[in-house]
């Protein structure tokens, strides 16, 4: 009887070490996940982006986009590192309305530990029939990304994930 006892205790140790070390294995492994937000702003006529990029991840960007060491952290280039945030989304971020590009205007960003979130103002009066995004966010340096795209207005909430290569979605709106 003791010998099964001490094989089962045995198995049960083994098992029990084989799911920690592969629960562990799995948070030492990396995702690559962008996250935008836009919203509908009727009052101001305007659609509210906000962009959340993973803090390393879009250091690691810059840094091979501007082909010098970027570090968000960083208080005495503020202004530069402003510009450089504003430059690579707007190049990597369009939204189109009915085909035509919105010009986005840069408000600023916020880092914390993990993530940075980068906001953005478009003008819009009224809701077009279509809306389309073009999101390479991180594609240039990360092969693995994935951008999640929530859209939210009086007339639809819906949300779409682009993973790499794809770069393009088309949501509509209504219909005329």
């Amino acid at each position: 009887m003791q010998k099964y006892k001490t094989l089962f205790v045995n198995s049960f140790l083994k098992a029990g070490l084989v799911i920690l070390v592969m629960l562990f294995a799995g948070l030492r492994h990396p995702f690559y996940v962008g996250l935008a937000e836009i919203q509908h702003n009727s009052k101001n006529q305007s659609l509210e982006l906000s962009i959340r990029l993973f803090t390393d991840d879009f250091e690691k960007c810059l840094s091979a986009h501007f082909k010098t060491p970027i570090n968000l952290y960083a208080e005495d280039n503020a202004s530069l590192l402003d510009s450089m945030v504003a430059l690579y989304i707007n190049q990597h971020f369009k939204i189109y309305a009915q085909k035509q590009n919105l010009p986005m205007h840069f408000v600023g960003y916020e880092k914390s530990e993990e993530a940075t979130w980068s906001y953005f103002e478009l003008p819009l009066a009224t809701i077009p029939e279509t809306l389309q995004i073009h999101n390479t966010l991180l594609y240039d340096c990360i092969r693995e990304q994935s951008n999640i795209m929530h859209l939210k207005t009086h007339l639809k909430t819906s949300s779409y994930k682009l993973n790499f290569p794809d770069s393009t979605y088309q949501w509509v709106l209504y219909k005329n």
